[in-house]
């Protein structure tokens, strides 16, 4: 005897309708009246009369009915209680990533928590940096990773609202191209050069790093020759591929594409770092950062 068949009982009570209790348990209607079936014939007595108004109980209904509830609050006291055994276990673990930590680090994060902390639920979303910055400030969000720095003014209100800022790795922006295309044939001069530039949208934490390393090196990003501007990385991969232009990613992003010479790394005139960020908005969370920061050292080596 299954104990879900007492509360699919009770909700059929509850609906005074199979076919709508059926509905909301995203069963098939026969399926439901089995177990209704299974439950009358364990008891050895009717349960449900079917009414112009729906299903009513009948007086052995009533009966099953009454000791159902007192089932319920004791379900619910176990798992409470045994959730209190493992911290964390009740509550969902919610994870946020920019597309590029998202994408190539974050989900081996997530596996890896899981086999670590086997009671623990994450939940991983994939959001620009903006969008992570107000999810931890209304906690909607326990953990954020940004790949890019941090705009000052996110990083002062972060700050106020003690959401703790830790840096656990870096990457670095490539410039890429076409194998054979006349934009490989030279060191790509970021301050005068007129390559046709692939590059991440506003916004984006990697457009961010690309233009604070063009200002610390005197260089007007709006200077650049920028013929498109994506989303994300792999959409830059995409379009470069066509041959059309020089696309600026993480080597992270592009490291595969690379090792089967679909595309060439041209060195560039300045070095552009990407820093990944861990933040974290919740004392539930701060529990997972040694862990967070031992697999991206490991995944680093």
């Amino acid at each position: 005897m299954h104990l879900d068949y007492f509360s699919s009982f009770c909700l059929v009570v509850k609906k005074k309708s199979i076919t709508k209790a059926a509905a909301e348990l995203h069963i098939s209607q026969p399926a439901l009246s089995l177990q209704i079936n299974s439950l009358e014939a364990r008891f050895g007595a009717k349960l449900l009369e079917r009414t112009n108004k729906g299903v009513e109980l009948t007086p052995a209904g009533e009966v099953l009915y009454n000791h159902c509830q007192r089932l319920s609050t004791i379900m619910e006291a176990i798992k409470r209680d045994m959730d209190s055994l493992h911290p964390g276990r009740g509550k969902a673990l919610n994870m946020a990533a920019t597309f590029t930590l998202g994408s190539y680090v974050v989900p081996v994060i997530v596996f890896s928590l899981r086999q670590d902390y086997p009671y623990q639920n994450v939940e991983l979303s994939i959001e620009d940096a903006s969008e992570i910055v107000g999810g931890l400030l209304d906690r909607t969000i326990d953990i954020g990773m940004v790949a890019g720095p941090l705009d000052s003014t996110d990083a002062r209100r972060l700050e106020e609202n003690k959401v703790s800022q830790r840096e656990i790795g870096s990457n670095e922006v490539v410039a890429v191209a076409v194998p054979g295309s006349r934009w490989t044939l030279n060191r790509l001069n970021l301050s005068r050069s007129i390559a046709p530039l692939l590059l991440p949208a506003p916004g984006c934490g990697v457009r961010n790093a690309i233009q604070a390393a063009l200002k610390s090196n005197g260089i007007d990003m709006k200077k650049l020759n920028q013929v498109a501007a994506f989303e994300n990385s792999m959409a830059i991969i995409t379009a470069t591929l066509t041959g059309r232009g020089v696309g600026l990613v993480p080597r992270i992003a592009a490291a595969r594409k690379l090792e089967t010479g679909a595309l060439q790394e041209i060195p560039m005139s300045v070095e552009i770092p990407l820093p990944f960020n861990l933040l974290c908005s919740s004392k539930q969370a701060e529990e997972f950062v040694p862990k967070i920061m031992e697999y991206c050292h490991s995944m680093a080596h």
